[in-house]
C-alpha cells in the first residue's frame, strides 16, 4: 500500500478512532513508517498522542519526539491503541 492511500484510510477512519478512544491516551502501534503517517494525519487533526508502541521500545525509546514503549506498558483502561 503506498503512502497516499494509508494516509487517506486514517483521515476516513478519524471519526471512528476518535469515538473509540475517548477519554483515553492515545498510542500508536508501530513506530515505524506506518506509525510516523498515522501520527502525521492525527496531527493535522490536533489530536494528542501519547506516543508509539512497538516491540522494539527498548532500540528505540524516542521517534517524532514522542517516547516508545511496550505493550506491556500501555493500560487496557486508560489507553488506546491505533
Amino acid at each position: 500500500m503506498n503512502d497516499k492511500l494509508f494516509s487517506m484510510i486514517c483521515e476516513d477512519k478519524m471519526e471512528q478512532y476518535l469515538y473509540h478512544a475517548k477519554g483515553k491516551n492515545i498510542w500508536i502501534y508501530g513506530a515505524g513508517h506506518g506509525g510516523k503517517i498515522l501520527l502525521d494525519v492525527l496531527t493535522e487533526h490536533s489530536v494528542a498522542v501519547a506516543g508509539f508502541v512497538d516491540r522494539r521500545a527498548d532500540e528505540i525509546q524516542n521517534k517524532e519526539g514522542y517516547q516508545v514503549v511496550s505493550i506491556s506498558d500501555v493500560c487496557k483502561e486508560q489507553d488506546y491503541l491505533l
